[in-house]
Formats: C-alpha cells, sequence, structure tokens
C-alpha cells in the first residue's frame, strides 16, 4: 500500500492538531478516520428551487462510495453562488475579472462546467 502525505493530516502534537483533534473527536470521527483523505461535498441543495431539491438524496449515498474508497467525506451546506460571487470564485485571470459583464462572467463558469452558468450564459443578449 502506498502512503500518501495529505495536507489535511496536521503534524501530530502540533497545537492546530490538537484542536482539530479535540473538535473532530467531538463529532465523533476517530483517530483512523482522521488520517484518511478527506473529501468535501458541497450540498447547494435548498427546498425553494426544484432544480437543487434532490440534492440531500445524493448525499448519503456518495458519502458511503467515498467510505468505501477508503476517505472520510464532509457534507458542506451552501448556497447556489449569485452572479456577484462568480468574481470571487474565477478569480485565477490576472485581468481585472470583477469589471467584466455577466455574459463574460457565466460563459468563464461554464467552462469550469458549472452546469447552471451554461444555462444562465444562453440566457444572456
Amino acid at each position: 500500500m502506498v502512503v500518501v502525505e495529505l495536507r489535511s493530516n496536521l503534524p501530530v502534537g502540533t497545537s492546530r492538531w490538537a484542536t482539530r483533534r479535540a473538535q473532530w473527536l467531538s463529532l465523533g470521527i476517530s483517530d483512523e478516520d482522521m488520517t484518511k483523505p478527506k473529501i468535501a461535498i458541497v450540498n447547494s441543495s435548498s427546498d425553494l428551487a426544484s432544480c437543487f431539491a434532490h440534492l440531500d438524496g445524493i448525499v448519503g449515498p456518495l458519502k458511503q462510495a467515498i467510505r468505501e474508497a477508503g476517505g472520510l467525506a464532509f457534507e458542506v451546506r451552501t448556497a447556489a453562488p449569485s452572479i456577484t460571487d462568480y468574481p470571487i470564485l474565477l478569480r485565477g485571470s490576472k485581468e481585472p475579472i470583477a469589471e467584466l459583464p455577466p455574459s463574460v462572467l457565466y460563459a468563464r463558469a461554464c467552462q469550469q462546467k458549472w452546469l447552471d452558468a451554461c444555462r444562465l450564459a444562453t440566457k444572456q443578449p
């Protein structure tokens, strides 16, 4: 078995390690699980948007698949980004992205495989 050094595994004995360990033990995460790869499942489910309402049903099976593959799954609840969030999320560019029009921001997000942005990009004038 190949052992990979993970950035998420803090050096044992440090104050950061002790703080995280205390927090995670209180959540029922074992010392063994803390050494596994951590995988976040970002869930933007909403009862108000039918296109996101099904996501809660996907999280359980996805967590189980991650566990079976040897990982430690965390669900992170969030809201879908709005157009005002796109400049922050797409800031890999060196140009002043905050000044770009929504049509360009949606197109760039679509290139990153943000499906909702692809839908919105096609609606822009």
